[in-house]
């Protein structure tokens, strides 16, 4: 059941409720609230760590061009293979 906030005051359930009221309510309840405006989804506050610049991955990058990486080639064949056909099988094109 997600946490919900109210935007205005209205009554859910058997609740009065006023704007900036928490409350929960089931998903179909949920969204119908926040499409009409009566409620917005409670989000908790994310806390990142620090940025650590010292942990940082460095990726060098070559000067010169005959340096760099080649491509890695494809390992799949580079002409698609054929399906067999449905249906009636193909004429011959040998003639007797």
């Amino acid at each position: 059941m997600p946490a919900l906030i109210a935007t205005r005051r209205f009554i859910y359930g058997t609740r009065r409720l006023s704007a900036d009221d928490s409350f929960e309510a089931n998903n179909t309840d949920a969204r119908i609230l926040v499409a009409i405006g009566k409620a917005r989804y409670a989000t908790r506050a994310i806390i990142t760590p620090p940025h650590n610049p010292a942990r940082d991955e460095v990726v060098e990058t070559p000067q010169n061009p005959q340096e760099a990486p080649k491509p890695v080639e494809s390992t799949q064949a580079t002409q698609p293979t054929e399906k067999p056909r449905r249906g009636r099988p193909p004429k011959s094109k040998v003639k007797d």
